[in-house]
C-alpha cells in the first residue's frame, strides 16, 4: 500500500473527526452540535472502515469490514438527517412517531446487515481489496439510502426555498432541486 493514501486516509479521518468533536464538545446539550458531531465521527469511521475494505492484508476480516461499512452508512444517514432538519432551526417539525420509525428501521437494517448474510452475503478477494456478494435484500438497503439521501436533499432544499423567500433572496439549491426533480421524473 503507498504510504501517501495511508497518510491522507489518516489526515482526513483525524479532521473529520476533530471537526465534530469540536462541535459537540462546544455545547455538549445542544441537538444540532449532538447531531453534527455523531454524523462527523460515523463520517470518520465509515472512511476508516472504507478504507480499510480495500486492504488485501485484512483479507480474513473483510466480510466483517464490509458488514460495517454498511451498517456505519445507515446510521450516517439518520444522523445526518437528523441535523438537516434541526439546523439552522427547526423550521419543518418532523412527529415523534416518525422520529423514531425511522431510527427503528436505521437500527433494524443495520443489525440485520451486521449479524445475517441477508445484505451483504460473502466477499470475493480480488488483488485491491474485496468485491462484495450481495445478499437477498441488499436491494432494501439501497432503496433505504437512496430514499434517505433524496429526503435529505429535499428537507435541505425545503429549507433553504423558505429561508431565500424569507429574505428576498435567490437560492442556489432551488435549481440543483428543478434538476432533482427532472432526474425522478425520468427514472419513475
Amino acid at each position: 500500500m503507498n504510504l501517501i493514501f495511508i497518510v491522507l486516509t489518516a489526515v482526513v479521518v483525524t479532521t473529520i473527526f476533530g471537526l465534530g468533536l469540536l462541535f459537540f464538545l462546544k455545547n455538549k446539550s445542544n441537538r444540532i452540535n449532538q447531531s453534527f458531531g455523531l454524523f462527523a465521527f460515523l463520517t470518520a469511521l465509515w472512511l476508516l472502515l472504507d478504507f480499510s475494505v480495500y486492504q488485501t492484508s485484512l483479507a480474513e476480516y473483510q466480510l466483517l469490514l464490509n458488514k460495517l461499512v454498511g451498517a456505519v452508512v445507515c446510521y450516517m444517514v439518520f444522523f445526518l438527517f437528523y441535523f438537516i432538519t434541526i439546523f439552522p432551526k427547526e423550521i419543518f417539525r418532523i412527529s415523534t412517531f416518525w422520529k423514531w420509525l425511522i431510527f427503528l428501521i436505521t437500527v433494524t437494517l443495520s443489525l440485520i446487515t451486521i449479524f445475517t448474510n441477508l445484505v451483504a452475503k460473502d466477499v470475493r478477494i480480488e488483488t485491491w481489496g474485496s468485491d462484495l456478494i450481495q445478499g437477498p435484500l441488499y436491494i432494501v438497503f439501497v432503496f433505504f439510502y437512496s430514499i434517505s439521501s433524496d429526503s435529505i436533499f429535499n428537507s435541505l432544499a425545503n429549507k433553504m426555498e423558505k429561508i431565500s423567500r424569507h429574505r428576498k433572496t435567490p437560492s442556489p439549491i432551488c435549481s440543483l432541486r428543478n434538476i432533482d426533480n427532472s432526474c425522478h421524473e425520468a427514472c419513475f
